[in-house]
């Protein structure tokens, strides 16, 4: 099959695609140490927090971008690190939005359907996706929820800007699966080596929350970033909002949030002191449960009560799915009663 330059750089954009695939199966490439260097490179820029984008000229700077791209995935199957792959995957995905955001309309369905949203639909001028999709790839941020979304024929509605938010959150979703590879080239463990010095000393926190120290709803978002997995916007703030009111301090806050695959220590403590000079109010239970964060049927009215009400609390709480389970199962005979 004849590829063209167009084909190389949408490839050197998103490598993870079959087009990127495709290309490379026509080449014969052995892993040396020059395109180990440019993975280790790749990640050391996501490491960073940077977002490089290249300027494609010639078939041989695709290949280039694809190999570092290729690289950097052997890397991290060998290291099998999660706060580094979780780390690559959020900039990855972050570029390749940056890049869909000046795409042709093919070019951003090629890239959902490899990505496995082939749902989309534009239909009287109106963009909308399926809702197993939609439920999936949405960020966990208020702004997505369904309570504010025209519905119908198992649809959502969504933007076009929304639309991209969730072909980033399906390709960071991929990236973050890194398969095992039993044996790696020898390149690529030298420069697996070079990385491991390169990433962030966490020093042990110095609060340690105890198993029950914390309701529900703040344990489940720890839960994530203990596990260096990303936390939408939401639930850092929450988090952020929470911890402030049990008086916890700046330093301690950055600690735990330093787990984050996108963490940023100066925008973090910009956002923590801004929260804190604002003075916010835990939110209730109710509106923890608006963020998507509610997890559990606690009946305290806020989280903030958490403390003085466990004790009465039954040992084993239910969680909010099986609650609505079980409403939903109770309404049926009546319903068909009704019939």
């Amino acid at each position: 099959m004849a590829y063209f330059l167009s084909d190389y750089a949408f490839a050197a954009r998103y490598p993870f695609t079959s087009t990127a695939k495709e290309l490379m199966k026509e080449r014969s490439i052995d892993v040396n140490e020059s395109m180990a260097e440019l993975g280790f490179e790749r990640l050391k820029s996501a490491l960073r927090g940077e977002i490089k984008r290249k300027l494609i000229l010639h078939e041989e700077d695709a290949v280039e971008e694809i190999i570092a791209y290729a690289a950097a995935r052997m890397m991290l199957s060998h290291m099998r690190n999660r706060f580094l792959a979780n780390r690559y995957a959020v900039a990855e995905a972050k570029k390749a939005f940056a890049y869909l955001g000046s795409e042709s309309a093919e070019n951003v369905d090629r890239v959902a359907k490899d990505m496995g949203l082939n749902s989309f639909s534009l239909e009287n001028g109106k963009l909308s996706v399926d809702i197993a999709d939609f439920l999936t790839y949405a960020p966990k941020d208020v702004h997505y929820g369904l309570v504010s979304r025209e519905l119908g024929a198992g649809r959502v509605s969504v933007n076009e800007h929304e639309r991209l938010r969730l072909i980033e959150e399906a390709i960071k979703k991929y990236l973050e699966r890194v398969p095992e590879t039993q044996s790696v080239p020898p390149a690529i463990k030298k420069f697996a080596e070079k990385l491991y010095a390169l990433l962030p000393k966490i020093e042990p926190q110095k609060i340690s929350f105890k198993e029950g120290d914390n309701p529900p709803c703040i344990e489940a978002i720890l839960e994530l970033l203990k596990k260096h997995e990303n936390v939408g916007h939401s639930g850092r703030w929450l988090l952020a909002v929470y911890l402030i009111n049990a008086g916890v301090s700046t330093q301690d806050m950055l600690k735990i949030f330093s787990n984050a695959p996108d963490y940023n220590e100066k925008i973090s403590t910009y956002q923590i002191e801004h929260a804190r000079k604002k003075s916010y109010r835990m939110p209730s239970c109710s509106s923890v449960a608006v963020y998507g964060y509610c997890v559990a049927v606690c009946n305290i009215g806020n989280p903030m009560n958490w403390a003085r009400r466990k004790s009465r609390l039954p040992s084993q709480l239910k969680t909010r799915q099986e609650t609505e389970t079980k409403g939903a199962q109770e309404k049926v005979p009546g319903e068909q009663n009704a019939r």
